[in-house]
């Protein structure tokens, strides 16, 4: 009687032990199914998004300047107050990673009253940015990098005069370290970017005399601090 007694409780307690490491499996498949179900809901490759931004802020430049052949030494400035917008479209070739195709415009304002210099620049920009989940497929991080090629000008006013100076030739390139996107819905998203590196290249005339040329080379580099701000609509 004490052994028939005894193999009961032992299957009891067997059962038991049985239906807890069940109910553990279950647990850990429905955690593991929600995993990839968040992973399944990414930026899929071949979507499509259009939308734009704008951007101000302030800077930390680092810029080298050649005047026919003659290099300066390399100089810290404070890159004054920026201002600028970049309406793109992006395409997602792989899940996760966009390419971008835009165009962006820039207006930077340095000195002090009366002797403020105003640069605008307008550049053709080809990019990438990779999508990070943060949280499910609401929240990302996603640094990227643009590239661009255009032109501008140098404005100088001061009490004396204004002069104009182009610039027909400016390259830069963009490296967005801070930048997360929230997306609402599915068809929405809103980004924003709190800090860029950039690397800019810039040639011009200093002179803006007819018959005589003088070539003056900009090479910066530097931090932009400030917000860029923006939306996305993904078809």
């Amino acid at each position: 009687m004490f052994f028939i007694n005894f193999t009961k409780h032992i299957n009891l307690h067997f059962f038991e032990l049985f239906n807890f490491f069940k109910m553990k499996r279950v647990i850990l498949l429905l955690s593991l199914s929600t995993i990839f179900s968040i992973y399944a809901l990414a930026q899929q490759r071949g979507d499509l998004a259009v939308g734009g931004g704008i951007t101000f802020g302030t800077s930390t430049l680092y810029t080298t300047t050649t005047v026919l052949g003659e290099e300066s030494p390399t100089a810290q400035s404070n890159g004054g107050i920026n201002f600028g917008f970049n309406p793109e479209v992006s395409y997602f070739v792989i899940d996760n990673l966009s390419l971008s195709a835009g165009l962006s415009y820039s207006l930077n304002a340095s000195g002090e009253s009366p002797d403020v210099l105003y640069t605008n620049v307008a550049l053709f920009t080809i990019g990438a940015n990779y999508y990070v989940h943060i949280i499910s497929d609401k929240f990302f991080y996603t640094p990227g990098f643009s590239l661009g090629f255009g032109g501008g000008s140098f404005i100088q006013n001061s009490q004396e005069q204004k002069i104009t100076t182009a610039i027909p030739f400016a390259l830069g390139a963009n490296f967005d370290l801070g930048r997360i996107e929230f997306k609402p819905s599915d068809n929405w998203g809103v980004y924003a970017n709190l800090l860029s590196l950039t690397v800019s290249y810039a040639r011009m005339d200093a002179t803006n005399l007819k018959d005589t040329y003088t070539a003056v080379t900009n090479v910066s580099f530097g931090l932009n601090y400030g917000l860029s701000v923006g939306v996305k609509y993904y078809f």
